[in-house]
C-alpha cells in the first residue's frame, strides 16, 4: 500500500486529505510544516508528498530539500498562488494541484503520479533514495 505525506499548514485542509486519502486506501502520515514533513519522509518510506507551496517552515524551500535528498520521489505541490505552482514545476514538483480542487482530481493526480512513478513490485521511486539516506 502506498505512503503519502501531507505537508499542510491549514489544519482542516490537511485532515481532509488525509481523510480522503485514507478512505481511498493510503497510507498516510501528515504534517504542518516543512521540518515535520522532512522528518516524517525520513522516518518511513515515502511513495509519495503532496506539499502546499506556502506555509511557515515549508514550501519551495522543503521542495527544494526533497528534491536535494530524494530526487526521484513524486512530488504533488498545491497552491492558490498559479505563480508559486510554476516556481514548484521549476524546482522539480511533478505535478500540480491549483487550490481549490474537487475530491475527483485530487484522487486522479495522486492515482495517475503514483503510477507513473512506481518502478515495479515491492519498489517505489522513494523507497531506494530513502533507504540510502537513512
Amino acid at each position: 500500500m502506498p505512503r503519502i505525506v501531507i505537508i499542510e499548514d491549514d489544519e482542516m485542509l490537511s485532515g481532509m486529505l488525509k481523510e480522503l486519502l485514507l478512505c481511498a486506501g493510503y497510507l498516510v502520515a501528515s504534517a504542518a510544516n516543512g521540518f515535520e514533513g522532512m522528518a516524517a519522509v525520513r522516518a518511513e518510506r515515502t511513495d509519495l508528498v503532496i506539499t502546499d507551496m506556502f506555509m511557515p517552515h515549508g514550501g519551495l524551500a522543503t521542495l527544494r530539500v526533497l528534491r536535494a535528498e530524494f530526487p526521484a520521489l513524486p512530488v504533488i505541490a498545491m497552491s492558490g498562488a498559479p505563480a508559486r505552482l510554476q516556481m514548484a514545476t521549476d524546482l522539480g514538483a511533478c505535478r500540480i494541484l491549483e487550490k481549490p480542487f474537487n475530491v475527483g482530481r485530487l484522487l486522479r493526480t495522486v492515482a495517475e503520479t503514483l503510477t507513473a512513478y512506481d518502478h515495479g513490485p515491492g519498489g517505489s521511486s522513494g523507497l531506494g533514495m530513502l533507504d540510502l539516506a537513512v
